[in-house]
């Protein structure tokens, strides 16, 4: 989905079947998307530590979640 993002909303939008919202993503937090896809190729387990914020009236993504990283041996984030 980042990879997509880079690329333009459309490019979202054609892969998900949600509308992104057009201040969707603040360029300061894209500058992370090349990290963040590099990392998640690495460790595909904290993908699952991120996520899509939807708002649900009208299917459109607005924002993202996640942390920074998975949890440690002791299951802390």
């Amino acid at each position: 989905m980042m990879s997509a993002l880079l690329k333009g909303r459309s490019e979202l939008e054609n892969i998900t079947p949600y509308k992104v919202a057009s201040e969707y993503p603040l360029d300061v937090y894209k500058q992370f998307f090349d990290y963040k896809i590099v990392r998640f190729h690495k460790y595909p387990e904290e993908n699952e530590w991120e996520g899509i914020i939807i708002h649900k009236d009208d299917n459109t993504i607005m924002g993202d979640m996640g942390f920074k990283g998975g949890p440690n041996e002791s299951g802390i984030i």
